[in-house]
């Protein structure tokens, strides 16, 4: 005997003439339909509909999680340029000036996508660069600077509980187990391996885009604030001391990690690494823990640099950069900082050859 007929009938039961059983019945109709439908989310859906997710805190792990599947389903035919690293990277690479200017490269000009991400640790950075598309060509330009070396290792082993990225990689599994935490076991289905990932998101995000109409993505922080008076700077000098209360215990392990990232970027064909230094703000370089600590950084990258054959562009004094330019310690004030940041890296990589063939010296500033 066919038991359809009752299940369909329960079904609109519990919708229209509601019991205990009737009720109970359309939940599970709806939590199997919903289920399937979240278990059919496949990498080729979610580069279509993650956005969907991408509002509130967290917006840019959405983003650049739906630019790398993006990646993989349709990968450039031009030499690419990738932008990797933290808030501070996206807020002063200006990704459309930089693809516009580097339009006479080449025959065709290059294709620039940016990855970054709020405080991208090293390891997530790996992760994105292992789900890049194998005949990619071009550059990985990675920012890198003494917020990265100063990451504890407890933001590593939270990557399994409180993701970064829609997307598994070993690299990410790796700095889990490095901060002696256990990363997730994996069942081979997109949406199950990045639930921690998504269904916060799910229930935030969808809802604000839905019925807010919010814009998911915002590509840069307010701008325009007036520069910081003594108050904000001394509030501005304390965090920053904070931030870099760890460099001392995690600049080795992080040295470590961008030694794999090199590594892995030397061992496939077609992709150079560029290490970019972030931008911090000239006036806290004249701090003497501050200007201590970011000249051992620059020591570790340059030695990074000579090991892996990947040049570390010194920016800090290659842009030009004021204290009126800042927001804070990390991020530009306004649009014309950006521009004048993303101009001189365009210069850089125009005037060399770097898989676009850098002859910048290694560990060099390229002035």
């Amino acid at each position: 005997m066919n038991d359809a007929p009752a299940e369909r009938s329960g079904f609109r039961a519990g919708l229209v003439e509601p019991n205990l059983v009737s009720i109970l019945v359309a939940a599970v109709v709806v939590a199997a339909g919903a289920g399937g439908l979240f278990l059919g989310l496949d990498e080729g859906r979610a580069a279509s509909h993650l956005g969907l997710l991408g509002a509130g805190r967290g917006k840019h792990a959405v983003r650049t999680t739906t630019e790398v599947l993006a990646l993989r389903e349709n990968p450039p035919t031009r030499p690419t340029v990738l932008v990797l690293g933290s808030s501070a990277i996206r807020n002063c690479v200006d990704v459309a000036l930089l693809e516009e200017s580097l339009a006479g490269v080449g025959d065709d000009g290059v294709e620039v996508v940016g990855l970054c991400s709020g405080g991208q640790p090293i390891a997530i950075s790996h992760g994105i660069l292992e789900h890049v598309p194998d005949d990619l060509r071009g550059v990985v330009l990675l920012g890198v600077g003494i917020r990265q070396f100063s990451t504890p290792a407890r933001v590593d082993a939270l990557l399994g509980q409180e993701p970064r990225l829609g997307l598994r990689a070993e690299a990410i599994d790796a700095a889990i187990r490095d901060a002696g935490a256990v990363p997730r076991n994996r069942a081979g289905l997109y949406a199950w391996d990045n639930r921690t990932f998504i269904v916060p998101r799910l229930m935030t995000g969808l809802p604000r885009n839905l019925f807010h109409r919010s814009e998911p993505f915002i590509a840069m922080p307010r701008r325009g604030r007036k520069p910081h008076g003594e108050r904000r700077y001394a509030e501005t000098l304390d965090r920053m001391r904070d931030w870099l209360a760890g460099y001392a215990d995690n600049a080795d392990r992080t040295a470590q990690q961008l030694d794999h990232v090199a590594a892995h970027l030397a061992a496939r064909d077609g992709l150079t690494l560029v290490m970019i230094e972030s931008p911090i703000n000239p006036a806290l370089l004249q701090e003497p823990g501050i200007a201590a600590r970011s000249d051992d950084c620059r020591k570790r990258l340059d030695a990074i640099a000579a090991r892996h054959g990947a040049p570390f562009l010194r920016m800090h004094e290659t842009a030009a950069l004021l204290e009126s330019d800042f927001l804070d310690a990390t991020h530009l004030r306004t649009p014309e900082s950006s521009a004048r940041y993303t101009e001189r890296v365009a210069d850089v990589l125009t005037r060399s050859s770097i898989g676009l063939g850098i002859e910048t010296g290694v560990g060099r500033d390229p002035r």
